[in-house]
């Protein structure tokens, strides 16, 4: 069974100190793609660097933080009075009571993949979402249709074994992966119902910031890979995505028009950027054979 591995970095345009360590940990082998935010304030700087050193990228569709793309929308469902984007929960409870006009969630991946398409030259190969926005009940079949209309391929299903296994988390973190999780079950059908592409398995929502280790990393990639054996055809590869956060904490400007949280402020993305980048990691992919791959290879694009 041959086994790739898809390491993405989140949150690329949030500001430059994270573009600049995303850019400095794909050069030096610990993620193989990223996903820019389109209304992040270094979204500009992101596509440049990327372009530069070659770095494959997709689109971090935003509907969940910040001001939208489409400054003027006059949006009212997706946004509060002051014209800023919900929060994931509220944006999670109004879609699940169909609260939110799913015309307005078209209109604004649409303008999203038309300004990445600005700043990179091209239509995104894939696009996932920020807080897994894209996948929520309410909006994923939306967001499916309109992938299919724009001839886009591939997206993130955020759906992650073992949850029970990580002992690390405690509420209400431990919570939201189950519910993340549950949702892109849900979504399975309507991602594959419009053929849109994703991987066989998906690692990361255990391993975020501090919670990442060498260790917990190997482990769950490895039974990511061995929960597929028994199915997976011989004569095909399997593929896995391991979602990250890698980058250098924020000292100026960040954000998608609300300033920078905690979590870029924090040296917790430096921290990820050092286990991801370290030869123990390297070693692993090597002795399991492992190869690392980007959507748009996946894609063969």
């Amino acid at each position: 069974m041959a086994k790739r591995l898809i390491i993405t970095a989140d949150d690329m345009g949030y500001n430059v100190e994270r573009n600049s360590g995303i850019i400095e940990c794909f050069k030096n082998k610990g993620v193989t793609n990223s996903s820019i935010m389109v209304n992040g304030v270094a979204c500009q700087d992101a596509a440049l660097r990327a372009l530069e050193t070659g770095l494959p990228t997709g689109l971090h569709f935003n509907i969940a933080e910040g001001v939208p793309v489409n400054s003027d929308s006059n949006y009212t469902t997706l946004t509060t009075r002051d014209g800023r984007f919900l929060d994931v929960d509220d944006l999670r409870t109004a879609a699940g009571e169909g609260k939110i006009d799913v015309s307005e969630v078209k209109t604004e991946l649409k303008r999203q993949v038309a300004r990445y398409e600005e700043l990179v030259g091209r239509k995104p190969v894939y696009v996932d979402g920020h807080k897994h926005g894209h996948l929520l009940p309410g909006i994923v079949q939306t967001f499916a249709e309109t992938l299919k209309e724009l001839g886009i391929r591939a997206t993130r299903l955020q759906y992650e074994l073992d949850q029970e296994l990580a002992t690390w988390n405690h509420d209400p973190w431990r919570e939201m992966l189950f519910i993340t999780s549950q949702e892109a079950e849900w979504a399975r059908p309507v991602l594959k119902a419009n053929n849109i592409w994703t991987s066989d398995r998906f690692y990361g929502l255990m391993t975020m910031g501090r919670n990442m280790t060498a260790e917990r990393l190997q482990t769950g990639i490895l039974r990511a890979f061995a929960s597929l054996a028994e199915s997976a055809d011989p004569g095909q590869p399997v593929t896995c995505e391991l979602m990250t956060h890698p980058g250098f904490a924020c000292e100026g400007a960040g954000g998608c028009g609300d300033g920078p949280d905690e979590f870029a402020k924090s040296s917790d993305r430096e921290y990820e950027k050092s286990i991801l980048e370290g030869e123990e990691m390297q070693q692993f992919y090597r002795e399991h054979n492992i190869t690392l791959m980007s959507y748009h290879e996946c894609c063969q694009v």
